[in-house]
């Protein structure tokens, strides 16, 4: 694991045991690509030291299917799941505010999403190519993808 100024930079596959990874508490923030293409990569427990995921920070790891981000406040970078084409589960920060472009784009495996209550709005831009989105949980109401592209935002 390369790590430089409390910041992630690159994971390596020797970092890995068992398909799973542990981020340093002392890491504040995950760089941009730091896991993109990795194939190790099931799930993952992003610790409340990181208060940010960095551009694509995790772009095209085919094979992440859960995250969970423990820091109520930490940033998402734009695109920074984008490709996760199993992921399947995201626990999602109760704190955020906002949820930036590409977040989820070609998640093809996202069956539902639980948005904070502090989102006051959602568009297609986060979810492009989420073909399989069955259920979007916003403001005590259920959407589809079809709804979300027939829309193009909810507030």
């Amino acid at each position: 694991m390369l790590i430089k100024d409390k910041r992630l930079i690159k994971v390596f596959n020797k970092d890995f045991h068992h398909n799973t990874i542990i981020i340093p508490s002392e890491v504040v923030s995950i760089a941009p690509f730091a896991f993109q293409n990795n194939r190790k990569l099931h799930s993952i427990i992003i610790p409340t030291s990181v208060i940010m995921l960095e551009y694509c920070s995790f772009s095209d790891c085919i094979n992440l299917e859960k995250i969970i981000i423990q820091n109520q406040n930490c940033i998402l970078g734009q695109g920074a799941f984008k490709n996760c084409t199993n992921l399947k589960e995201i626990i999602l920060p109760q704190n955020r505010k906002t949820l930036s472009a590409d977040l989820f784009k070609y998640c093809i495996n996202l069956r539902q999403i639980e948005i904070p209550d502090m989102i006051t709005e959602i568009n297609i831009e986060q979810f492009v190519g989420c073909i399989n989105l069955e259920k979007i949980y916003f403001h005590n109401h259920i959407y589809s993808y079809d709804d979300l592209i027939a829309y193009k935002k909810f507030c």
